[in-house]
C-alpha cells in the first residue's frame, strides 16, 4: 500500500511574507516539520509540493521537491483544488497532508494515526 505525504508550501504568503522560512528559534519554521518526517519508515513518499525552486535548499535528503503549478499560490485558491492536483501528480493509497505551521506536532502523532487509517480505526 503506496503512501505519500505532502507538505505544501507557498513563499509568497500574504498576511506573514516568508513565514515558512522565518526563523523560529534561530532555525527556519520549516525545518521543524522536516526533522519530523524526513525519516519515517512508515511513508514511502515524501514531497514538499511548492512553486518555487528556492525552497530546495532547505529540503533535507529524505524528503522530495516536487513543484507545482504557480496558480495554486493565489489567496482564491481552496486547499482542496492543492489537495486534488498533488493526488493527480502523485499515485498513492494513502495520502498524508501537514503543514509547516504545525511545527510541533510529534512523529508518536503521526505515527500513531497512520496506524488507525491504516488498520480501519
Amino acid at each position: 500500500m503506496k503512501t505519500a505525504l505532502f507538505i505544501p508550501m507557498k513563499l509568497n504568503n500574504q498576511r506573514l511574507p516568508g513565514k515558512n522560512t522565518m526563523l523560529l528559534n534561530g532555525k527556519p519554521l520549516c525545518h521543524y516539520l522536516f526533522d519530523t518526517v524526513k525519516d519515517m519508515k512508515e511513508i514511502d513518499e515524501k514531497y514538499v509540493y511548492c512553486s518555487h525552486d528556492e525552497i530546495t535548499s532547505y529540503i533535507p535528503e529524505g524528503i522530495s521537491y516536487l513543484k507545482r503549478d504557480a496558480a495554486l499560490d493565489g489567496p482564491e485558491v481552496k486547499g482542496l483544488e492543492i489537495i486534488e492536483r498533488f493526488i493527480r501528480d502523485v499515485e498513492g493509497v494513502i495520502y498524508i497532508l501537514i503543514h509547516v505551521t504545525q511545527p510541533f506536532i510529534q512523529r508518536e502523532s503521526l505515527i500513531n494515526a497512520f496506524h488507525k487509517v491504516v488498520d480501519g480505526d
